[in-house]
């Protein structure tokens, strides 16, 4: 059997356009999303993590945390946590803030993105699997998690609250590690 050795790995084909499925899978997973292999998901070491995120599309992906040597926090001041938000991973050198085209800050020297609610679970899993040190993307999901609790109290409420439980804002406030693990969102092996 080969060695796993892609930075990431889908169930199905991905097409040249982003997001689109260009064919499915028969239970064998395609390499960087688009070269066959004759892996399955049981082949590949802990170190990769299913994930789901839009980046894949549909499809299920699995992301490698060994072996990347930097990662970065790109969050976006949207009305929800993480769904638009992106982790920035590179598996070659230091990412690097600039100003984009825009006048908005951007990153540059990243491998792989991944969005929505895999990006406390990845973020273990880096730190875990890699040995990264990542305080500054904890840092900057804390500031994101803050900015939405002032920016948009109804949201943070959504996103944070307990079920059936208190609804004011002092009783949720919480780190969201803690808060994605109570509630099963975090894979149990990065615990």
């Amino acid at each position: 059997m080969a060695k796993p050795h892609a930075t990431f790995y889908t169930a199905d084909k991905l097409s040249r356009l982003p997001r689109v499925i260009e064919s499915r899978g028969e239970g064998t997973l395609f390499s960087k999303g688009r070269y066959p292999t004759k892996l399955t998901p049981d082949d590949l070491p802990e170190s990769y993590i299913e994930v789901s995120s839009r980046v894949f599309g549909t499809t299920r992906a699995w992301v490698k945390a060994s072996g990347a040597a930097d990662a970065a926090y790109k969050p976006m001041r949207i009305n929800h946590m993480f769904k638009d938000d992106y982790l920035l991973i590179s598996y070659s050198g230091e990412i690097s803030p600039v100003i984009g085209p825009y006048g908005c800050q951007d990153f540059e020297g990243w491998d792989l993105a991944v969005s929505g609610n895999s990006i406390p679970s990845l973020v273990l899993a880096l730190e875990k699997y890699s040995g990264l040190d990542c305080s500054g993307v904890r840092a900057a999901i804390e500031e994101k998690r803050a900015w939405l609790r002032s920016a948009h109290p109804d949201a943070y409420r959504l996103t944070f609250a307990e079920p059936g439980h208190s609804a004011d804002l002092d009783d949720i406030d919480e780190d969201v590690f803690a808060k994605y693990a109570r509630r099963g969102r975090i894979d149990p092996r990065l615990l």
